[in-house]
């Protein structure tokens, strides 16, 4: 059947990756390729308001949030998240 090819591909395969992380190792260490920075802009622009203006919302909000009946879990994600929220489905 087909076993002995994909037996030989899945060699191939990792030959490949085992070269690809040597050859990123190596620039790594020569200092050709930079490093990605680790910290990420805002996309939207922070809007901050004038003391004693918005903390009414605030409030309204928290005390919104504490009445909701979502919640957050805490996860591993392969994406980074390490909390989700979890959000009732709402029925019409």
């Amino acid at each position: 059947m087909s076993f002995p090819a994909q037996n030989a591909r899945g060699i191939q395969n990792r030959k490949i990756l085992e070269d690809l992380e040597l050859k990123k190792q190596i620039l790594l260490k020569t200092g050709a390729v930079p490093t990605p920075p680790t910290v990420s802009h805002p996309t939207t622009p922070v809007i901050r308001l004038p003391e004693g203006q918005g903390t009414s919302d605030s409030h309204f909000q928290r005390a919104q949030a504490l009445q909701s009946a979502g919640f957050f879990i805490t996860t591993d994600s392969a994406f980074g998240n390490s909390i989700l929220p979890v959000l009732p489905r709402i029925e019409k």
